[in-house]
């Protein structure tokens, strides 16, 4: 049996059909996506020397304050990751040929975004908890990889001053010498 559909009703479901469907990118848009990417990884490599230098000054924080080792241990470790990850996406952006298309380059871009976000939390993490051994004794907390927060919690943690590796030695130097 066929059922009779208006042409108005054929129209209304074109239009419905076609307001759903994605487009991706335009003239050109493939070239920022790749630069957007080249520029992320860059900014990787600049921020691993950054890390490396403060995990050096850490060693020295760990020296004055031995119940800290186990963050600089985990900071370490962070770098270690985060060198690894490094290659990584610079693989990633070298296996992205030319012809690479605009879909493929987004998905690409946020997957880099996302994996460095994690190690930039990992280190702000570590670093205020070697600010505040005291009040935040959740090393398991800081070592998983994705959890839940709890919004008034991430409120709390935004108000949190995050001290740099300078800071921390300064600190725990003269609370060794004190």
């Amino acid at each position: 049996m066929k059922i009779p559909v208006s042409l108005p009703l054929q129209g209304l479901l074109a239009v419905l059909l076609l307001a759903g469907c994605r487009t991706y990118g335009g003239y050109g848009s493939e070239e920022a996506a790749r630069t957007q990417l080249r520029t992320a990884v860059e900014r990787f490599a600049d921020e691993l020397e950054r890390a490396r230098a403060d995990a050096r000054l850490l060693r020295e924080v760990a020296a004055a304050a031995p119940a800290l080792a186990a963050y600089v241990d985990a900071y370490e470790q962070t770098v270690t990751r985060h060198a690894a990850l490094l290659e990584e996406h610079r693989a990633r952006l070298e296996a992205l040929g030319e012809d690479a298309s605009y879909r493929t380059l987004s998905r690409a871009l946020g997957a880099v975004v996302s994996e460095q976000s994690l190690i930039r939390d990992r280190y702000r993490n570590l670093l205020v908890a070697m600010a505040y051994p005291d009040t935040m004794p959740h090393v398991v907390r800081l070592l998983s990889g994705y959890q839940a927060v709890p919004p008034y919690y991430a409120r709390i943690e935004a108000t949190l001053i995050v001290p740099s590796a300078e800071d921390l030695l300064a600190r725990y130097r003269g609370r060794a010498a004190g």
